[in-house]
């Protein structure tokens, strides 16, 4: 009898954590993706077809501490149901983090990646469809150089494209 309470307890405690961590990632809480911008989708790999997502910065030209608007749509007919963007420094690697901030998307949330606050957005429900996303991005004030999107596209469970480039780099300038 002990052995049967036993037993029913440890898979009720399993149910519940694997319960929480498929709300979790439904809901679009990526922090955990933080470092690879990769959805955690298992035995699935990223598509290797051309992307149909693009990732458009509104200006090609900014200066330091300023905002522009980043636009995420498809260039199909083809919708997708989670993202995930960050803007980096083009001149360092990736695992030098994202730089400058998020305002909230319109369809979407912010995330504070390690080290920096308000650095990335993703879905928060990657249950609604979307076509069309827009978020305002903004520069640190004490950056100059060239800024790339990167944004991971998730159309499927099975089906994403990690760390897509912008259409183009953003030059941020001093005043």
């Amino acid at each position: 009898m002990n052995c049967r309470i036993n037993l029913l307890l440890a898979l009720s405690v399993q149910f519940v954590c694997l319960v929480s961590v498929l709300e979790a990632y439904s809901n679009g809480d990526l922090t955990a993706a933080c470092s690879t911008m990769a959805p955690v989708h298992d035995g699935t790999a990223p598509s290797t077809d051309p992307c149909p997502y693009e990732t458009v910065p509104s200006q090609t030209t900014i200066v330091q501490g300023g905002s522009l608007t980043i636009t995420l749509r498809n260039i199909t007919t083809t919708s997708f149901k989670g993202y995930m963007t960050m803007a980096f420094d083009a001149s360092k690697s990736d695992e030098a983090g994202p730089v400058g901030t998020f305002d909230m998307p319109t369809d979407g949330q912010i995330l504070s990646c390690p080290d920096g606050v308000n650095n990335t957005i993703s879905h928060q429900d990657n249950n609604s469809i979307k076509k069309f996303v827009q978020a305002i991005w903004t520069a640190p004030v004490d950056f100059v150089g060239s800024v790339v999107f990167k944004t991971t596209f998730v159309r499927g469970e099975a089906i994403y494209w990690v760390k897509e480039p912008s259409t183009e780099n953003v030059a941020v300038t001093t005043f």
